[in-house]
């Protein structure tokens, strides 16, 4: 039983013999019960999200110029934007822009969030 029940049991009880003012503290007590209610589900659903960016923090590594996640068989997915991360706890994955140049082929990446582009030595 919840304490809005347990509340609502006893306002119920008390309207039967207890007087006006008895009354109204006990439906105040019902009131601020469900305020804290309310609370209570509004914090849980915050800790759910910052579990979540935790998470993600624990899950991806930075290599220097780009974020990467390891999977459970040792293999990288990404790479991650750093800015988007970093600002805004967002795994944004990179698009692949690589083009050649008078080097050779160029490795660069492209975040189409933020459009910060990303050339790792």
């Amino acid at each position: 039983m919840s304490l809005i029940d347990t509340a609502k049991d006893i306002y119920e009880l008390a309207k039967k013999t207890a007087s006006i003012e008895l009354q109204e503290k006990l439906l105040r007590m019902r009131e601020e019960a469900l305020s804290l209610q309310e609370e209570n589900l509004s914090l849980r659903q915050r800790i759910l999200i910052l579990e979540g960016r935790l998470s993600n923090r624990e899950d991806l590594y930075f290599d220097g110029c780009l974020y990467w996640r390891i999977r459970d068989d040792d293999s990288q997915e990404g790479p991650f934007c750093q800015r988007c991360f970093d600002a805004n706890d967002r795994a944004v994955r990179l698009q692949n822009s690589s083009y050649s140049g008078s080097q050779g082929m160029m490795a660069h990446w492209t975040c189409s969030v933020c459009k910060s582009g990303y050339s790792p030595k």
